[in-house]
């Protein structure tokens, strides 16, 4: 298998733009998540390690490290898509990383659209290995058990988030994520615009992705 360069994907994406260039997923096995993509037929690359050296609040010195893998499809040749094992995510859940002003708590959707969008429903089953839930808006549902995939068309799109897909020349593209929060009130009073259950920073505001505000 050949190796997948996470550098160079950043590169060539941000030559063209700002935006979200990469989606990853959370998984307990990486090296079983290439197993299980190369007998569904999809593209696999070779798993990368990398880890350092890290201090708990107590001054426990510990290791924390990732193992991640890579696929890609030619019909979102500007969707990066990796899983990444996390092998000691305790660190990173310590309690003064997970508090905003914002009252943040979790990415509810991230959003795929763009022409061609709607397409990816079998890779999108198979990467994930869950059944998409289509809708009479447009738009094809993957709930995973902390957050919705959701591939839209770009008539979709717009309804939610009250413009186009940012980047029209990408193809099916990561177009835009909403967060969920427990309490809307920090948003709202920054002037957002509201769209229907949710507040908006357009992408021309948010490097080149839209991005909502909506309760968990």
């Amino acid at each position: 298998m050949q190796n997948f360069s996470f550098a160079a994907f950043n590169r060539d994406y941000l030559a063209r733009h700002e935006g979200l260039a990469m989606l990853v997923f959370d998984t307990p096995d990486a090296r079983a998540d290439i197993g299980n993509w190369r007998d569904a037929g999809l593209k696999t690359y070779e798993p990368f390690d990398f880890q350092r050296p890290a201090k708990l609040p107590d001054g426990e010195e510990i290791t924390v490290g990732f193992s991640l893998a890579f696929t890609s499809t030619p019909h979102a040749p500007w969707i990066g898509l990796f899983a990444c094992q996390h092998y000691r995510p305790d660190y990173y859940e310590q309690a003064r990383y997970l508090a905003h002003e914002n009252t943040a708590q979790t990415v509810r959707e991230v959003w795929i659209s763009g022409d061609g969008a709607l397409g990816l429903g079998d890779f999108m089953a198979k990467l994930t290995g869950l059944e998409g839930r289509p809708d009479a808006g447009g738009k094809v549902m993957f709930s995973t058990r902390t957050g919705d995939l959701v591939l839209a068309g770009p008539d979709a799109f717009a309804a939610a988030f009250g413009e186009p897909p940012p980047h029209p020349g990408d193809g099916p593209h990561l177009a835009g994520l909403t967060i969920g929060c427990r309490d809307l009130g920090p948003v709202a009073a920054r002037g957002f615009r509201k769209i229907r259950d949710r507040f908006v920073l357009p992408a021309g505001r948010n490097f080149g992705a839209a991005l909502a505000f909506a309760l968990i």
